[in-house]
């Protein structure tokens, strides 16, 4: 058995468990859906790491946005990336 298989199995057997854990991690943080068009995608896969998710990449760069617009002053989102 895969340790994907395992770990459903294991959350599928623990489900309080999993909702308390995933209830505690969303707590204080905000969920953003984004839809993109594909060559936006494509052109994000030809500079991320391929083994880092999209989501990933995009909350990566927005968190160091932000760090960086709290130190500095940041005159639009222009200055986003």
């Amino acid at each position: 058995m895969s340790k994907k298989e395992y770990d459903k199995k294991w959350q599928q057997a623990n489900a309080p468990k999993v909702r308390a854990y995933t209830a505690k991690y969303q707590k204080g943080k905000r969920r953003a859906t984004v839809i993109l068009d594909e060559w936006i995608g494509q052109e994000i896969d030809k500079i991320k790491p391929p083994e880092q998710s999209l989501g990933g990449w995009i909350r990566e760069k927005i968190e160091r946005w932000a760090e960086k617009s709290r130190s500095e002053t940041v005159e639009s989102s222009d200055d986003l990336f």
